[in-house]
This record gives structure tokens, C-alpha cells and sequence, in this order.
């Protein structure tokens, strides 16, 4: 209860305004969780996994020697576990085979790629909680701030979602929320759908960019950050919701002020550096000594000047991506919208670019980037978003995000740590979660704060458990892993 209650606790800070919490408990089908009820498998709150793969084993030589087993397991007689056992030999449920012959195919695939049993019962703790639909219900009722729940139970788990909606959250960071002063563009409730079965590619975007400010939007491929993109700068309708630019602002020449430089490369390759800019300028309006003047100027700013009369396709990616960047720039817009521009290239040219940017910034140009690199944002942006599956998740300033919700981890060495003593480590404060992972034991907190009297505490309760430990590393937090504990999956995952 204790750990379900920190995880619970931690979902709901950072969750969307509007949204619910949903929470999920693995189960067994009914018919055999009866079934492992009844033999001692499941009992007192617990799944024993190994007592089931030495039911599996004993099985194979000799189904009778699982009686005295069974029966010291469940507290039942010899006799009535005998009879018992005997029946279900004889009338094996159809799910019962089911999960016998799912669990089998794991195992012979394990097998088959050269892991011996052996060693994957040696991977499996002695036992995980196993919460009933009772527990679950006593469980959420008795926690959190909500006015109640919705369980389902299916055949592989039981599902809660939380009757009221989370509530709303201030941003953190030096700006101020959507809807208040001070910003140069903005987002409300900004929607974006593709396949009308489909879900949002952007859900509800609310995000407010100050002015002269590099605001980053963090998120794995296929998160929406393109897409929003293309609709800040009028390339492509929302579906509702609306992009809002600040006071003093022709609404109606928006196109004027926005630089977009977008993934894809816009450049022609049998044009010369230098003609790419003349192209692009004009289209833009720009001409005579202005457009000379200025192609000049972006030439030395991304440090192709050297370069400026030579075809493009003689260039490396990263010297393209400097001159994409330099057409979105021909203009002087006020904002400018990158969309991943480092993709694929050298150090170099990624180096270059971001002094470009710093140094625009510096001129006073607004900055939207977007990116799945969590060492861009760190260096580059004053504020991001993390934005995961069409929705911001959390808003703020990098160093105040990943201070605020980001996790230490400790990993001890453990040669021979049972489940049950990580799980007494996750009572202690300010344990969020302990587990063992082959050889290492490793503990999740989420403040630094009496780390070493954390650290101490652990090494007593090993001593008086007899569990050998030794401390291999301290990982600090950082937003890849912020990003990952929130979403579950990383940065590098997704489609683009």
C-alpha cells in the first residue's frame, strides 16, 4: 500500500489538467487465479512465482510429490490436497492449459536462444503483490485525493480510473501561464487529428512563448512537435483550438515575422549557397543591397562564407542544415521555429548551430525549437515543454524541472538480495521504489536529502537481513530519465 500510494502520489502531480488518473494491477485470468488460490501460489497478498515454477518442475517428474508441497503451502491437510489435486489432474480447466502451455513456450524460446532454465528461475523473484478486486477497491479508497473510482476487471488486470478530473497545475519557470500577460505567440486548446479513428496528433495544446525567450519542446518522433509546428506558422490548419500572436502584431501578415526552418532540407542542390538565399529573399520581398547585405551577414553567421559559391550538393548534411537555417533567417524574422535542425549531423556544424541560435537569441529573436535531444534543450532553452503523444506533460525551466521532479537512482551490488528486502527499503523515506535486477539492487528516490543517512540505513538493514551489499554508483537526474519515469518509454522511442 505504501508503494502504490507513492506511485499514485507522483502520477498525479504530474498528469494534465482535465485528465484522469488511470491505474492498472496485473491479474490472473479468474478460472486460475482460483486455481493458484486454492494450491498456495497466490497467498496472504502475494504471487509466489517461484513456488509456480517448482510446481512446473515437479510436475514433469512426478505430480504426486507436489502434494506435501501443495499442502504446506495452502495449510491444508495431506489428504483434502491429495483429493483436490488429483481432480484437477483429471479435469484441467481449459485456461489452466492456456497459461501452462504459455508459460511453456516462453521457456522452450528461452531455451532455444541458449538461456537455461536455470538461470530465468534464477531471474524470477520469489514473489510480487497480487491485489484482488477487493484489495484494489480497499486500496484506492482508503488513498489520494479523489472523489472515487471505476474498476474493471479484465481478464489480465483489473483497471482503475479516478471519477474526478486531475487538478490544474501551475506552470514553473520564469513565464507565466497561458492565458496571463507578457507572451509573443500562444496556444489554446489547439487540436490536430489525421485519421478521424484515430487519436489527436496534437490534444488540447496550451503553451505560452515570451518574447525573446528559446522556448523547447522536448518530446520522442511522432510526440506532435512538427505538426505544431506547421500550424504556428499557418502551413496547416488546427482542427479547433487557435494560435494567438501578441500585441502590436499584424495578425493579418503573420507569414512576415515567422522564420520556419523545417526537418526536411528546402534547398536546391544545383543552386550555389548564395543563389539559395537570393531565392529565397525574394520571395520573401527582399532585394537589392538589403538582400546582398544580408546574405552576407547569415553567410558568416553559420560559417559558410568560404563556401557561398559552390553547388549545394558539394556540401555535408551538417553544412546544409546551416544553410536551411540561414533561409528561415533572410527576412529578419521576429520568430523563428526550428524543427529538429541538428538531425544527422556533425559535431561541428551542431556546434555552430547552436551559437547561431544563442546568438540570435542574444539579438532579441524569439526562439521555438524542438528537438528529441535531451542535451539541446539543457544547453539552448530558457523554458521547455515535455510533450508526449499530442499533450504537454510538464512545463518550466530545465534545471527547475528536473530539480523538482527528477529521481535519484543507487544501485547497490547484491549477489543474493531477495525481493522481500527491497521491499522493505521502499518503506523507508524518501524511497520511491526498490527492486532487484539480476545482481544489483536499486533504489529510487526522489530527493537528495539525507541521501547518506539513506545510504547508512540501508547498510544496517542488509547486515541484520544478511545480505551482502556494496553501493556501485549514485545516477543524479536528469531530464532523459525525468522524461522516461513520466512517459514510461524514452526520448528515442516512437515513429517519426
Amino acid at each position: 500500500p505504501t508503494a502504490v500510494g507513492k506511485v499514485l502520489a507522483q502520477a498525479w502531480r504530474v498528469l494534465r489538467p482535465g485528465g484522469r488518473l488511470v491505474v492498472g494491477f496485473y491479474v490472473l485470468p479468474p478460472v486460475v487465479e482460483k486455481v493458484n488460490l486454492r494450491i498456495g501460489v497466490v497467498k496472504d497478498g502475494r504471487f509466489h512465482m517461484k513456488r509456480l515454477f517448482d510446481v512446473m518442475e515437479t510436475v514433469k517428474d512426478n505430480p504426486l510429490k507436489c502434494v506435501p508441497k501443495i499442502a504446506g503451502w495452502s495449510g491444508r491437510s495431506i489428504f483434502s490436497t491429495f483429493l483436490y489435486w488429483t481432480r484437477l489432474g483429471m479435469f484441467l480447466p481449459r485456461e489452466l492449459k492456456e497459461d501452462r502451455d504459455g508459460i511453456e513456450r516462453v521457456l522452450d524460446q528461452a531455451e532455444s536462444d541458449g538461456v537455461p532454465l536455470a538461470d530465468m528461475v534464477a531471474c524470477v523473484p520469489e514473489s510480487l503483490p497480487y491485489r484482488t478486486m477487493t484489495v484494489v477497491r480497499e486500496l484506492l479508497d482508503g488513498w489520494g485525493p479523489t472523489t472515487g473510482w471505476d474498476l474493471d476487471r479484465h481478464p489480465d488486470c483489473i483497471v482503475a480510473i479516478s471519477r474526478k478530473p486531475l487538478v490544474k497545475r501551475p506552470m514553473d519557470g520564469k513565464g507565466a501561464a497561458a492565458g496571463e500577460g507578457g507572451w509573443f505567440v500562444r496556444t489554446e486548446k489547439l487540436c490536430k487529428r489525421y485519421d478521424p479513428s484515430g487519436p489527436n496528433a496534437v490534444d488540447s495544446l496550451d503553451i505560452a512563448i515570451h518574447e525573446g525567450e528559446i522556448f523547447g519542446i522536448l518530446g520522442p518522433n511522432g510526440a506532435g512537435k512538427t505538426t505544431t509546428l506547421a500550424m504556428l506558422s499557418g502551413l496547416m490548419r488546427p482542427d479547433s483550438g487557435s494560435v494567438r500572436f501578441g500585441e502590436g502584431i499584424d495578425q493579418d501578415r503573420i507569414r512576415e515575422v515567422i522564420g520556419y526552418v523545417p526537418q526536411e532540407l528546402a534547398l536546391y542542390n544545383r543552386l550555389t549557397g548564395r543563389e539559395n538565399l537570393e531565392f529565397f529573399g525574394r520571395l520573401y520581398g527582399v532585394t537589392g543591397s538589403r538582400l546582398r547585405g544580408r546574405i552576407d551577414e547569415l553567410l558568416d553567421l553559420v560559417g559558410l562564407s568560404d563556401r557561398a559559391d559552390e553547388p549545394i550538393q558539394r556540401y555535408s548534411t551538417g553544412m546544409m542544415r546551416r544553410l536551411n537555417l540561414a533561409a528561415g533567417l533572410i527576412h529578419e524574422p521576429k520568430l523563428l521555429l526550428l524543427d529538429e535542425p541538428t538531425v544527422g549531423i556533425d559535431p561541428q556544424s551542431r556546434n555552430r548551430i547552436f551559437e547561431s541560435i544563442l546568438g540570435l537569441r542574444d539579438a532579441g529573436v524569439t526562439i521555438l525549437y524542438t528537438t528529441h535531444y535531451m542535451e539541446e534543450v539543457s544547453r539552448l532553452c530558457d523554458r521547455i515543454s515535455i510533450m508526449d503523444r499530442g499533450r504537454v506533460i510538464l512545463e518550466g525551466e530545465p534545471a527547475q524541472l528536473v530539480r523538482r521532479y527528477g529521481h535519484f537512482r543507487m544501485e547497490f551490488k547484491a549477489d543474493d538480495c531477495p525481493a522481500s528486502f527491497a521491499g522493505a527499503i521502499e518503506s523507508l523515506e524518501p524511497v520511491i521504489s526498490a527492486f532487484v535486477s539480476g545482481r544489483v539492487l536499486a533504489v529510487i528516490t526522489g530527493t537528495d536529502h539525507g541521501r547518506m543517512e539513506l545510504i547508512e540505513e540501508i547498510g544496517r538493514m542488509s547486515r541484520e537481513a544478511g545480505v551482502t551489499l556494496s553501493l556501485r554508483r549514485i545516477l543524479e537526474p536528469d531530464l532523459e530519465g525525468l522524461f522516461l519515469d513520466i512517459t514510461g518509454r524514452s526520448l528515442k522511442d516512437g515513429v517519426s
